[in-house]
């Protein structure tokens, strides 16, 4: 028997932790707040990382830029996102959750 649940009417960020936490298995807290920040930030899911945006998103989580280094390689590692460079690619996952209006999960 599947059980269907739809979700309407919520933020961008509980969409992203949803994504995160099915799709990615991530259950750190800290990867998913720098997740938060990447998708908020990016355009055509993509972001140029630079030392002033990564003081940014380090202050806007509460950890240090050393920290976000680490939780970024993470994210690269879950597959979440993908590094080239200074230029972080979002996986398409992530696409269009600006507009998004509702999420169905049946399992």
């Amino acid at each position: 028997m599947y059980k269907t649940i739809k979700l309407e009417g919520v933020p961008e960020d509980v969409y992203t932790t949803i994504i995160c936490k099915i799709k990615f298995k991530i259950t750190s807290d800290t990867e998913i707040f720098v997740m938060q920040s990447l998708v908020k930030g990016c355009t055509n899911l993509s972001i140029t990382l630079n030392k002033e945006y990564n003081k940014h998103i380090a202050a806007e989580v509460g950890i240090t830029t050393n920290l976000l280094s680490t939780t970024i390689h993470r994210l690269e590692k879950h597959g979440c996102i993908r590094r080239m460079d200074k230029t972080v690619l979002i996986h398409p996952a992530f696409q269009d959750l600006q507009t998004t209006k509702g999420i169905v999960f049946t399992a």
